[in-house]
């Protein structure tokens, strides 16, 4: 959804997943505008079970399995052999349409065929706008096929292993993807971004933070499983980001632009690099035009500021091998199954689990967290790794500025700064820094 809208969850409205389509903005201005511009649209999925995006979002087409309650009941009973052989044919689509392509369907989820149907939807008379979503490298982290074990390190930990054997395997779909649309003829004057909607935390030794030495007896979690459990663990925020431009003749060399990013600006750069035009005078988009090259790297996009957010606070999945049945056991009182067989977020509860959200903003090296369980702010230095309280930090990071900018961000929030953190640090930071900060209302 930030992807596509170029603005943050908080204003997009999908702050968890399966949210309540009723409380989600689902109109995307890039989707309209390239519409508009005379693009086929296509949203490509292989695993349905934690997302809504649908026609009514403005695609043209969707392709992948159905979206429904029914795909999280039947891939997990339909392990059957014959089923197993029968989904490969394309009749069943039609009989089987929660397993067909599913990826969350893994003894018989094949890759190729998804790549296949995804290329082979496009199309060949207008030009095409295509977001495609490839979820091998996501838990269980199995495969139908057999793994190669020289791809991956054993680092004591069975799920880093496997992801580590997985990410060659959907390495391997991508590769095989982009030699598709090349033998196709969809990668001439072709814009192509490549991006991890997230990142993943395994709980490994060399993730963890280290305390700034005053504060050894914290109870403070600095290391998480998962994604979107904890935003102090980096490797859940730290995303891959890649873009090239295939144009005829010598391409240039490939170059690493520092700074920091996000995923909200990937709408903003098509518009820019497409000439878009925006369809109201209100600015639509959080982001930022990326840079294409170091040249093109700006002091005010050095000086930028990033939010993030943590997910559903659920305990099940904060772990190394996740139950099933304590995960539904956790969570199902919170969902519905409307009568158009889709699970939804109950809307009561949405403002609640909001409240409960960690949040956070990064500045340069720095990251200034807020967690409701605990009382303190918390100050992160993610180039020596280590984290400090701020009662007890003493430092050059401008924590008063990038509290004021968390603050201002998430004031409209329910249930956000229940214990005045916002109020008291600022004041604190006035005193102790001498910056001049404006107080919030």
């Amino acid at each position: 959804m930030s992807l596509l809208s170029g603005q943050y969850p908080i204003n997009h409205g999908a702050r968890f997943n399966l949210a309540p389509p009723e409380l989600v903005e689902t109109h995307f201005p890039l989707i309209s505008e390239l519409k508009k511009q005379g693009y086929m649209t296509t949203y490509a999925i292989d695993e349905r079970r934690f997302n809504q995006i649908d026609e009514a979002y403005g695609f043209d087409q969707i392709v992948g399995p159905k979206i429904g309650a029914a795909d999280a009941i039947i891939s997990n009973i339909a392990d059957i052999p014959l089923i197993n052989l029968f989904i490969k044919l394309p009749l069943s689509e039609i009989l089987f349409p929660y397993l067909y392509m599913n990826r969350a369907y893994g003894k018989a989820y094949d890759p190729i065929l998804f790549n296949q149907t995804v290329s082979g939807s496009l199309s060949t008379s207008q030009p095409n706008f295509l977001a495609v979503h490839f979820c091998q490298l996501h838990w269980p982290f199995t495969s139908k096929n057999f793994i190669d074990i020289e791809s991956a390190e054993w680092s004591g930990n069975y799920n880093h292993f496997m992801y580590q054997a997985m990410l060659s395997k959907v390495d391997t779909q991508f590769g095989d993807f982009m030699k598709d649309l090349e033998n196709r003829g969809f990668l001439e004057n072709a814009i192509v971004y490549l991006v991890s909607d997230h990142g993943e935390g395994f709980m490994l030794e060399q993730d963890t933070l280290v305390n700034s030495g005053k504060e050894e007896n914290s109870k403070l979690n600095v290391n998480a499983w998962g994604h979107g459990t904890n935003i102090l663990s980096q490797e859940q925020s730290n995303v891959l980001m890649a873009y090239r431009k295939f144009t005829p003749g010598p391409q240039s060399s490939p170059q690493v632009v520092s700074g920091i990013f996000s995923l909200i600006d990937i709408a903003p750069s098509l518009f820019s690099e497409l000439n878009l035009s925006l369809e109201s005078s209100d600015k639509p988009f959080d982001g930022i035009v990326l840079p294409k090259d170091k040249a093109s790297l700006i002091t005010g996009i050095t000086e930028r500021e990033v939010f993030v957010e943590s997910s559903l606070p659920v305990k099940s999945i904060n772990a190394s091998f996740i139950d099933e049945k304590k995960v539904f056991s956790e969570t199902a009182s919170k969902y519905e199954v409307r009568g158009n067989g889709r699970v939804v977020m109950l809307p009561q509860f949405y403002d609640e689990l909001v409240g409960k959200k960690q949040r956070s903003i990064y500045y340069k090296h720095w990251q200034l967290a807020m967690l409701p369980d605990f009382e303190e702010l918390i100050l992160v230095d993610t180039i020596m790794k280590t984290w400090s309280s701020i009662p007890n930090y003493q430092g050059a990071a401008p924590w008063g500025k990038m509290l004021t900018r968390l603050c201002e961000h998430y004031r409209k929030d329910t249930g956000f700064d229940q214990t005045g953190q916002c109020r008291n640090a600022i004041a604190e930071s006035q005193s102790m820094q001498g910056n001049d900060i404006t107080k919030l209302n």
